[in-house]
């Protein structure tokens, strides 16, 4: 059996046999999805309350008698917000979604790649005359 080419990171899928077999790549294709659907939402959801956490942490600062600009400012500014939620919780999100994301894509190329592959033997088979 001849050994996989090294292409300088761990090979996730089992290349031989999804080429083979539909339904596997269907089942596997579906799995990425729904992978990719769950980190989506949770990113979304760490956006959708980007603004709320902010204006939260802006008003602890209108309380003590700032302006509402300076009041932003300092609330963009404050350790609790760009740190612990956007460096800590979004950040974080974010890279594993578009993680998620490359997979997906890649698997979907993969699967493009595979299409043209096959069209391209069928067309070669056709032109040498054994189709």
């Amino acid at each position: 059996m001849k050994e996989p080419k090294d292409i300088g990171m761990p090979m996730k899928e089992d290349w031989e046999i999804l080429q083979f077999d539909p339904n596997k790549i269907i089942h596997r294709q579906r799995e990425l999805g729904y992978i990719l659907v769950e980190k989506q939402a949770k990113y979304e959801d760490l956006i959708d309350l980007k603004k709320p956490t902010r204006d939260e942490k802006s008003t602890e600062f209108l309380d003590g008698g700032k302006g509402v600009g300076e009041s932003e400012i300092r609330a963009n500014a404050s350790q609790e917000y760009s740190t612990t939620f956007i460096k800590d919780k979004l950040s974080p999100a974010r890279k594993e979604y578009l993680k998620a994301k490359i997979d997906y894509d890649s698997f979907c190329n993969w699967i493009q790649l595979l299409r043209s592959k096959g069209a391209n033997l069928r067309t070669e088979m056709q032109l040498s005359g054994h189709l």
